[in-house]
C-alpha cells in the first residue's frame, strides 16, 4: 500500500455541463463496471447522474492509488447493512458522501476501522424547530435554537450537529435508518459523544466549515484523536 496519511479526505467536483459529463463518462468507461454504468444511467437529471458518476470514479481512483493497482481491477461488495466495501483485497476503510457539486471520500489505513463522512450545503434551509426532536436530544436542540438568541434554528449549529450524526451513523453502518441514543457535546476542546455506542476503541470526530458554505464531518472509532485531516483534491 502506498504511504499515505492515517486518515485522509479526497474530494472532486462533479461536472456541471453535458459536455464535461460526457467527457468524464467516456474516460470512466475504461474502469467502471456495467452495473455501475447502468446505475448512473438510471438518473433522469444531469446533476444526479454527474454526482453518481463522480462518486464511483473518485472511489475507484483513490482506492486504486492507495493499493498501487488499476481502478478497473477493484471489485466491491456490501456489508450486511448495505455499506460498500472492497472485495477480494485487504484495503483501506472508506466512506463517501456528496452534496452538489462536491463528492468527498474519507479513507483510513485500518481495513477494520469504522469510518463515516458527511458533507452538507449549509446554505440550504435547516429543519424547522418543530422537527428537531425527531433527530436531536433536548440539550442539542437548545444549542441549535439558542445560539443566536432568536428562538429560531441556527443553520450553522444545525448542520454541525447534523453532519456529525450522519457521519457517526454511516460509520456504524446504520445510515439514516439507525438510531443513536446519546448526544454530542461541542463545548469542549474535542467533540464528544455520550454515551459511546459499544465497548472497544472510543469514537473520535472532526468537523470543519469548508468551501464557502459547506460543512464536512468525520467519525472514526479509534483511540487517537483526529487533530488534522489531510484534504486533497482529485482531478478526474
Amino acid at each position: 500500500m502506498n504511504h499515505s496519511p492515517d486518515l485522509a479526505i479526497y474530494y472532486a467536483r462533479a461536472p456541471s455541463g453535458e459536455a464535461d459529463y460526457q467527457a468524464l463518462l467516456s474516460s470512466a468507461r475504461t474502469y467502471l463496471d456495467e452495473d455501475e454504468l447502468a446505475y448512473i444511467a438510471r438518473f433522469h437529471f444531469l446533476k444526479d447522474r454527474a454526482l453518481a458518476l463522480t462518486s464511483r470514479c473518485l472511489k475507484r481512483v483513490v482506492l486504486a492509488r492507495r493499493l498501487s493497482t488499476e481502478p478497473r481491477l477493484l471489485t466491491f461488495t456490501q456489508s450486511a447493512k448495505g455499506k460498500p466495501q472492497l472485495s477480494g483485497v485487504r484495503g483501506p476503510a472508506f466512506n463517501l458522501s456528496h452534496s452538489s457539486p462536491w463528492v468527498v471520500l474519507v479513507t483510513g489505513d485500518d481495513p477494520e476501522l469504522k469510518l463515516g463522512i458527511d458533507i452538507e450545503d449549509s446554505s440550504r434551509p435547516a429543519l424547522p424547530v418543530s422537527a428537531l426532536p425527531g433527530f436531536f436530544s433536548p440539550s442539542e436542540i437548545r444549542k441549535i435554537v439558542l445560539c443566536e438568541g432568536t428562538g429560531a434554528v441556527c443553520a450553522n449549529e444545525f448542520f454541525k450537529y447534523w453532519t456529525l450524526k450522519e457521519a457517526l451513523l454511516k460509520a456504524t453502518g446504520e445510515g439514516l435508518s439507525g438510531d443513536i441514543v446519546g448526544e454530542f457535546n461541542l463545548d469542549t476542546s474535542r467533540i464528544q459523544f455520550t454515551p459511546f455506542l459499544d465497548s472497544g476503541p472510543r469514537w473520535q470526530f472532526w468537523s470543519q466549515h469548508w468551501s464557502d458554505h459547506f460543512r464536512i464531518s468525520v467519525a472514526a472509532q479509534r483511540h487517537q484523536a483526529i487533530d488534522v485531516l489531510h484534504i486533497k483534491e482529485i482531478r478526474l
